[in-house]
């Protein structure tokens, strides 16, 4: 027998995976991806193009892209964390991408978006003690 059916979460959206040995050139975002990341009414849709964009388009102007789509669309939790973990995966060596993590873990309104923040720094420094003790004061809050 077998147990319910589940529903996905919708908030948990996972990044397309790419094999390792597969290096992407930097070229610029696809004008489409990009324009659904941020402008398709349905938070889902924005999610997919955003993972689309940091699967397809690694490069500075991605980067750059995914960083506004943290800050700015306030209105979509599921695309705002799909850009924090394709931050946190693809930007990971940038000095911006720590800064804009470490910033939202402590200063975002969502919590689910501090949470998301907290696990991708834990994550790429699971032995930062700074890093360790915000995600010990922060999860008491959660």
């Amino acid at each position: 027998m077998t147990g319910p059916a589940t529903t996905p979460n919708p908030t948990s959206v996972e990044p397309p995976s790419r094999p390792s040995s597969q290096t992407v050139a930097p070229r610029r975002p696809s004008p489409c991806s990009a324009r659904l990341a941020i402008e398709d009414p349905d938070d889902r849709l924005r999610a997919v193009a955003v993972y689309n964009l940091a699967a397809g388009w690694h490069g500075p102007e991605t980067g750059e892209l995914l960083r506004r789509i943290v800050t700015s669309q306030t209105d979509h939790p599921i695309s705002r964390g799909a850009a924090i973990r394709a931050l946190a995966g693809g930007w990971r060596d940038d000095p911006v991408t720590e800064e804009l993590l470490r910033e939202r873990a402590v200063d975002d309104s969502d919590w689910s978006l501090q949470r998301a923040a907290v696990m991708a720094l834990a994550e790429r420094w699971p032995h930062d003690p700074e890093i360790q003790a915000l995600a010990d004061r922060l999860s008491d809050d959660w």
